[in-house]
Protein backbone atom coordinates (compact mmCIF):
# COMPACT_ATOMS: atom_id res chain seq x y z
CA UNK A 1 0.00 0.00 0.00
CA UNK A 2 2.77 2.40 -0.88
CA UNK A 3 4.61 1.91 2.42
CA UNK A 4 1.56 2.44 4.59
CA UNK A 5 1.99 -0.87 6.44
CA UNK A 6 5.62 -0.08 7.23
CA UNK A 7 4.66 3.41 8.32
CA UNK A 8 2.01 2.07 10.67
CA UNK A 9 4.53 -0.34 12.16
CA UNK A 10 6.76 2.65 12.89
CA UNK A 11 3.96 4.39 14.77
CA UNK A 12 2.72 6.27 11.74
CA UNK A 13 6.03 8.03 11.14
CA UNK A 14 6.63 8.39 7.41
CA UNK A 15 9.86 9.34 5.71
CA UNK A 16 12.09 7.21 7.94
CA UNK A 17 15.30 6.30 6.04
CA UNK A 18 15.39 2.67 5.03
CA UNK A 19 18.48 0.52 4.65
CA UNK A 20 19.34 -0.17 1.04
CA UNK A 21 22.06 -2.74 1.69
CA UNK A 22 22.21 -5.54 4.22
CA UNK A 23 25.29 -5.65 6.45
CA UNK A 24 26.98 -9.02 6.17
CA UNK A 25 29.88 -8.88 8.58
CA UNK A 26 32.80 -11.13 9.35
CA UNK A 27 35.33 -10.97 12.18
CA UNK A 28 39.03 -10.47 11.40
CA UNK A 29 40.19 -10.98 14.96
CA UNK A 30 43.12 -12.42 16.92
CA UNK A 31 45.70 -10.53 14.90
CA UNK A 32 46.29 -7.11 16.45
CA UNK A 33 45.01 -8.51 19.75
CA UNK A 34 46.19 -12.14 19.55
CA UNK A 35 44.08 -14.69 21.38
CA UNK A 36 45.59 -18.20 21.30
CA UNK A 37 42.27 -20.05 21.35
CA UNK A 38 41.36 -18.63 17.92
CA UNK A 39 43.97 -20.87 16.33
CA UNK A 40 45.10 -18.32 13.73
CA UNK A 41 48.05 -19.87 11.84
CA UNK A 42 51.31 -18.63 13.31
CA UNK A 43 49.90 -18.13 16.81
CA UNK A 44 51.90 -21.03 18.23
CA UNK A 45 55.14 -19.51 16.93
CA UNK A 46 54.15 -16.10 18.25
CA UNK A 47 53.71 -17.45 21.78
CA UNK A 48 56.55 -20.02 21.67
CA UNK A 49 58.31 -20.30 25.06
CA UNK A 50 56.12 -17.54 26.51
CA UNK A 51 54.58 -18.24 29.88
CA UNK A 52 52.17 -16.22 32.01
CA UNK A 53 52.93 -15.65 35.70
CA UNK A 54 52.14 -18.62 37.91
CA UNK A 55 49.03 -16.87 39.18
CA UNK A 56 47.67 -15.85 35.77
CA UNK A 57 45.14 -18.09 34.09
CA UNK A 58 45.61 -17.04 30.47
CA UNK A 59 48.55 -16.50 28.15
CA UNK A 60 48.46 -12.94 26.81
CA UNK A 61 50.39 -10.73 24.43
CA UNK A 62 52.02 -8.93 27.38
CA UNK A 63 53.68 -12.23 28.39
CA UNK A 64 55.94 -12.34 25.34
CA UNK A 65 59.64 -11.71 26.08
CA UNK A 66 60.14 -7.94 26.14
CA UNK A 67 63.22 -8.10 23.90
CA UNK A 68 61.40 -10.15 21.26
CA UNK A 69 57.85 -8.82 21.22
CA UNK A 70 58.35 -6.32 18.38
CA UNK A 71 59.97 -8.85 16.06
CA UNK A 72 57.47 -11.57 16.92
CA UNK A 73 54.30 -9.53 16.52
CA UNK A 74 55.64 -7.83 13.38
CA UNK A 75 56.32 -11.19 11.75
CA UNK A 76 52.98 -12.55 12.94
CA UNK A 77 51.03 -9.65 11.44
CA UNK A 78 52.92 -9.81 8.15
CA UNK A 79 52.18 -13.53 7.87
CA UNK A 80 48.52 -13.37 8.86
CA UNK A 81 47.23 -10.21 7.13
CA UNK A 82 46.85 -11.70 3.70
CA UNK A 83 45.26 -10.31 0.55
CA UNK A 84 43.70 -13.67 -0.23
CA UNK A 85 41.74 -13.54 3.04
CA UNK A 86 39.87 -10.49 1.79
CA UNK A 87 39.29 -12.06 -1.61
CA UNK A 88 37.73 -15.06 0.16
CA UNK A 89 35.54 -12.84 2.37
CA UNK A 90 34.22 -10.93 -0.62
CA UNK A 91 33.64 -14.14 -2.59
CA UNK A 92 31.65 -15.54 0.35
CA UNK A 93 29.29 -12.55 0.20
CA UNK A 94 30.56 -10.50 3.12
CA UNK A 95 30.70 -6.72 2.81
CA UNK A 96 31.95 -5.60 6.25
CA UNK A 97 35.08 -6.61 8.15
CA UNK A 98 35.23 -6.17 11.92
CA UNK A 99 38.79 -5.30 12.98
CA UNK A 100 39.50 -5.68 16.73
CA UNK A 101 42.30 -3.38 17.92
CA UNK A 102 44.12 -2.76 21.18
CA UNK A 103 44.85 0.67 22.62
CA UNK A 104 48.58 0.10 22.00
CA UNK A 105 47.85 -0.35 18.28
CA UNK A 106 46.40 3.13 17.81
CA UNK A 107 47.74 5.45 20.54
CA UNK A 108 51.13 7.16 20.54
CA UNK A 109 51.80 6.68 24.24
CA UNK A 110 54.18 8.72 26.40
CA UNK A 111 57.53 7.10 27.09
CA UNK A 112 57.14 4.44 29.76
CA UNK A 113 53.37 4.91 30.08
CA UNK A 114 51.34 1.96 31.34
CA UNK A 115 47.71 1.75 32.47
CA UNK A 116 47.09 2.52 36.13
CA UNK A 117 46.80 -0.59 38.26
CA UNK A 118 48.74 -2.98 40.51
CA UNK A 119 52.52 -2.88 40.05
CA UNK A 120 52.79 -6.52 38.96
CA UNK A 121 50.21 -5.93 36.25
CA UNK A 122 51.68 -2.68 34.94
CA UNK A 123 55.09 -4.35 34.63
CA UNK A 124 53.61 -6.90 32.24
CA UNK A 125 51.63 -4.26 30.36
CA UNK A 126 54.81 -2.29 29.71
CA UNK A 127 55.70 -4.93 27.13
CA UNK A 128 52.81 -3.66 24.99
CA UNK A 129 54.21 -0.12 24.89
CA UNK A 130 58.02 -0.27 25.04
CA UNK A 131 60.14 2.77 25.82
CA UNK A 132 61.18 5.10 23.02
CA UNK A 133 64.65 3.63 22.62
CA UNK A 134 63.34 0.10 22.18
CA UNK A 135 62.23 -1.45 18.92
CA UNK A 136 58.56 -0.79 18.25
CA UNK A 137 55.98 -2.34 15.99
CA UNK A 138 54.68 -0.24 13.10
CA UNK A 139 51.03 -1.05 13.72
CA UNK A 140 49.76 1.80 11.54
CA UNK A 141 51.31 0.28 8.42
CA UNK A 142 49.60 -3.05 9.11
CA UNK A 143 46.26 -1.39 9.85
CA UNK A 144 46.50 0.53 6.56
CA UNK A 145 47.21 -2.78 4.84
CA UNK A 146 43.91 -4.17 6.14
CA UNK A 147 42.06 -1.15 4.74
CA UNK A 148 43.92 -1.43 1.43
CA UNK A 149 43.10 -5.09 0.92
CA UNK A 150 39.50 -4.57 2.01
CA UNK A 151 39.08 -1.68 -0.43
CA UNK A 152 40.41 -3.75 -3.31
CA UNK A 153 37.52 -6.17 -2.85
CA UNK A 154 34.77 -3.69 -2.03
CA UNK A 155 34.77 -4.44 1.69
CA UNK A 156 34.26 -1.87 4.41
CA UNK A 157 36.18 -2.02 7.68
CA UNK A 158 34.73 -1.48 11.14
CA UNK A 159 37.59 -0.80 13.61
CA UNK A 160 36.64 -1.87 17.13
CA UNK A 161 38.43 -1.05 20.39
CA UNK A 162 38.86 -4.59 21.64
CA UNK A 163 41.34 -3.86 24.42
CA UNK A 164 40.97 -0.73 26.53
CA UNK A 165 43.67 0.76 28.80
CA UNK A 166 43.56 -1.08 32.11
CA UNK A 167 41.31 -3.74 30.64
CA UNK A 168 37.56 -3.79 30.24
CA UNK A 169 37.57 -7.39 31.45
CA UNK A 170 40.02 -9.80 33.05
CA UNK A 171 40.86 -12.00 30.07
CA UNK A 172 43.54 -12.23 27.39
CA UNK A 173 41.62 -10.18 24.84
CA UNK A 174 42.62 -7.07 26.83
CA UNK A 175 46.24 -7.80 25.91
CA UNK A 176 47.10 -8.73 29.49
CA UNK A 177 44.94 -11.16 31.47
CA UNK A 178 44.61 -10.45 35.18
CA UNK A 179 46.20 -12.79 37.75
CA UNK A 180 43.81 -14.94 39.76
CA UNK A 181 43.93 -12.88 42.94
CA UNK A 182 43.12 -9.67 41.08
CA UNK A 183 40.28 -11.34 39.24
CA UNK A 184 38.88 -12.56 42.55
CA UNK A 185 39.32 -9.21 44.28
CA UNK A 186 37.95 -7.30 41.32
CA UNK A 187 34.52 -8.85 41.00
CA UNK A 188 33.68 -6.65 38.03
CA UNK A 189 36.27 -8.54 36.00
CA UNK A 190 38.83 -5.79 35.54
CA UNK A 191 36.51 -2.98 34.46
CA UNK A 192 37.37 -1.13 37.66
CA UNK A 193 40.90 -0.53 36.35
CA UNK A 194 39.46 0.96 33.17
CA UNK A 195 37.66 3.49 35.39
CA UNK A 196 40.95 4.74 36.85
CA UNK A 197 41.30 8.38 35.64
CA UNK A 198 44.54 7.90 33.61
CA UNK A 199 43.07 4.84 31.91
CA UNK A 200 39.73 6.48 31.24
CA UNK A 201 41.47 9.46 29.63
CA UNK A 202 43.45 7.24 27.28
CA UNK A 203 40.26 5.32 26.50
CA UNK A 204 38.61 8.56 25.38
CA UNK A 205 41.64 9.45 23.26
Amino acid sequence: DGGGVAARRLGGCRGVPQAVEAIRGVNYGARFVPEPFFGVPGTERLFANATPPDNATKLSLCDLPAAEIAARIGTFLDETIRREDFASMAAAGFNLVRLPLGYWNVLELPDGWTPAGPAAQTKRQRNLSPARGARRVDYSARIRRVFKYASEFGLRVLPELHAAPGGQSSTEHTGCALPRELRAAHAVGGAGYLAEPPNAQKFVE
